[in-house]
């Protein structure tokens, strides 16, 4: 727990277990030695990069969802109206 003003921030680590391949854990555990880095370490930024790619990807589906609405409501007509003279527009 750390103080921070008035408030109290509590960071949650949870401990679990997963199985790996033995020759993927191997060259994990040497990936991390020589990135001079924990395996622990090594796990926790490759789940944060592939979580964040997730989100990165949603992002992108929306903002080709919403180019192609934009495109979509696009005017087909972009020619400026004749309003003719002023004299022709008053004289109705």
């Amino acid at each position: 727990m750390f103080e921070n003003s008035s408030k109290a921030v509590f960071t949650a680590i949870m401990k679990t277990t997963i199985d790996l391949p033995e020759e993927t854990l191997r060259a994990a555990k040497i990936y991390a030695a020589e990135k001079g880095t924990t395996l622990k370490d090594l796990v926790v930024r490759g789940l944060r990069m592939v979580t964040t790619d997730a989100v990165s990807e949603s992002e992108e589906k929306r903002k080709k969802r919403l180019r192609k609405l934009l495109n979509q409501m696009r005017a087909t007509n972009t020619e400026p109206m004749d309003l003719g003279s002023r004299d022709e527009r008053y004289d109705r």
